[in-house]
């Protein structure tokens, strides 16, 4: 019966041999820390992306309600009934239709924002345009 004995190492062999392995390591890792940072920074590009437009949309949007305030007349409108009504078993959501007075003429405005009817106000501000009043706006841009 013959007995097998193990080599002495002399670490020269087993060194060249981890080196390898550290270098294949060394570079699988390296490409996978490159996809993971490419992949952090497309989350972070589409995260500035969504900030940007929430403030150019801010902007514009107070910018045109400043507009409207200043070249529209202003009128109270009356709540008068609701449209496009979504009925659960909890509460009803719609939007609102306002009636105002210019001249003695009666209008109506949707006020389109798809709450539940008691949370609208019975009595709103209408903005419209003194040369059309048919042309009129419920500025809730930020409620």
């Amino acid at each position: 019966m013959t007995t097998k004995r193990k080599k002495a190492s002399n670490g020269k062999g087993d060194s060249k041999l981890t080196n390898l392995d550290n270098a294949k390591y060394s570079k699988v890792f390296s490409i996978i820390g490159k996809c993971i940072s490419l992949f952090f920074l497309i989350i972070y590009i589409f995260i500035l992306i969504f900030i940007l437009y929430n403030i150019i949309f801010t902007i514009y949007s107070t910018i045109t309600e400043s507009k409207i305030k200043k070249t529209y007349d202003a009128v109270e409108g009356v709540l008068v009934r609701y449209k496009d009504c979504k009925n659960d078993e909890e509460s009803s959501i719609c939007n609102a239709l306002y009636e105002y007075q210019v001249n003695g003429d009666i209008y109506t405005v949707s006020l389109d924002l798809e709450k539940e009817t008691d949370s609208y106000p019975k009595k709103e501000t209408v903005y419209y345009n003194p040369n059309n009043p048919n042309i009129s706006i419920i500025c809730r841009y930020r409620n």
